[in-house]
């Protein structure tokens, strides 16, 4: 305390004086503290239910650019292209194992009748990995090109192929457009796009891929060491390795071509009378002796096939207006 000059002692109380003073002190500072409790607690309580509830995280809708920097697939939400999940896995119908033999095929509504492979083994997965890595808004240029050089590959001739020499502003510009399907030429065969007359998607999915290719208008580069009976057109059997997804875009459908090695068959490298690439049902390579009782996935019949120990991989990506190099047909569908 500052001592005033001049100032008078003040008085001391009597004791019952005091006594009554600190009871009054007391009972003055215990309702002064609950009404800070009651107004703190009835603050927090209004705070609470003012609160948002938490939403969960979205990615970007077809159609809608921007995207999440921090997101995996950043470049295909700044273009809008669905992102991949379990409609972009490819489903096979397996096949019932008994005592290490194929027995025949899972009857529908059974366990594992249909299985689903695991994500990043598929065409559609990695394709659209690709395309997100070209059209990514955020990566430096050389991060941007060492990226994109990290998901392509040699086809199964050992060639390299790649993607256009376009500026990267011009990538970035591209927007995903399911009418495309109806409007641009299209390179594979036995796909029906769910369109109107007036050239409108009306399907559920515009992203796909090849069911078959048309042997008289392919023409993938044959391996070394490659072969076949003579009496069978080698591309019948070589464009099994192979894959293509058609993704609509601003300039016309991209065709995006994989190479799925796994279903190369037998140590004894490309020959036709092996049967094929066997999976369990989680897509891991094994043999049907070693599944003795259970389900395979049988690549024999199946174009693109990949697997956990050899996905598929980009060799090629054909913009809107461009022919993909295996096509060997006079025109487009």
């Amino acid at each position: 305390m500052v001592n005033r000059p001049n100032a008078r002692e003040p008085k001391p109380m009597s004791r019952p004086k005091r006594l009554l003073a600190s009871i009054l002190a007391v009972t003055l500072a215990c309702g002064l503290g609950a009404i800070i409790t009651a107004t703190h607690r009835h603050n927090d309580e209004a705070g609470a239910r003012a609160q948002p509830a938490s939403t969960p995280e979205t990615t970007s809708a077809p159609g809608k650019t921007g995207g999440d920097a921090s997101s995996r697939w950043v470049g295909l939400e700044h273009a809008g292209i669905p992102t991949p999940g379990e409609w972009s896995r490819p489903r096979y119908w397996s096949s019932v194992v008994k005592d290490g033999q194929v027995v025949g095929w899972a009857a529908e509504g059974t366990p594992n009748a249909q299985v689903t492979m695991p994500a990043d083994t598929g065409a559609i997965d990695a394709a659209l990995n690709t395309l997100n890595r070209l059209l990514d808004p955020n990566a430096d240029d050389q991060t941007w090109a060492d990226n994109v050089k990290a998901t392509l590959g040699a086809d199964a001739a050992g060639l390299e192929y790649g993607y256009p020499s376009a500026p990267r502003w011009w990538w970035l510009e591209r927007r995903y457009d399911p009418d495309a399907v109806c409007t641009g030429s299209i390179y594979v065969a036995g796909r029906s796009w769910g369109c109107s007359t007036d050239g409108t998607y009306t399907g559920a999915q515009a992203i796909n891929n090849a069911v078959r290719y048309d042997p008289n208008e392919t023409r993938f580069p044959v391996p070394k060491g490659y072969k076949v009976d003579s009496r069978v057109n080698p591309q019948e059997h070589l464009s099994r390795y192979y894959d293509t997804v058609v993704v609509p875009m601003d300039d016309g459908p991209w065709h995006v071509t994989v190479y799925c090695p796994a279903d190369r068959g037998a140590s004894d490298g490309w020959n036709y009378a092996q049967p094929g690439t066997v999976t369990d049902e989680h897509g891991n390579e094994t043999d049907l002796a070693s599944i003795t009782d259970g389900v395979a996935v049988q690549s024999i019949e199946s174009v693109g096939f990949g697997t956990r120990q050899h996905p598929c991989v980009t060799v090629d990506v054909s913009v809107g207006g461009q022919t993909p190099y295996w096509y060997a047909g006079t025109e487009g569908r």
